[in-house]
């Protein structure tokens, strides 16, 4: 039975993200979505910060048109867990993703 309250949405674009570790230095990483919704997405990457931590993810989507700047969205979340699907390893992150700019 599906459990997911909003859809998802099948999306490869790059993601830029940053966490502070156990000992509070501020860390970033780098990788690719995999999907995406109103509540999260998977991440797609070979490291990053272990399940129950925060962090801010920022993802830059394409314009439709692709003549002008896409936009930008960025979510303060927390890791749910870690996954290895077909593309690689990876992690879901709970998130409420909102617009932080828009053309």
């Amino acid at each position: 039975m599906e459990r997911r309250r909003y859809r998802r949405l099948s999306l490869h674009v790059p993601v830029e993200f940053e966490w502070h570790d156990a000992a509070g230095i501020q860390q970033r990483g780098q990788g690719f979505s995999k999907d995406m919704s109103a509540s999260g997405m998977l991440l797609l990457c070979p490291s990053g910060p272990p399940p129950g931590t925060e962090l801010r993810v920022e993802v830059e989507l394409p314009s439709p048109d692709g003549d002008k700047a896409g936009w930008r969205i960025t979510a303060a979340g927390s890791v749910v867990r870690w996954a290895q699907v077909e593309e690689g390893a990876g992690f879901a992150v709970a998130a409420t993703l909102a617009p932080a700019s828009m053309p």
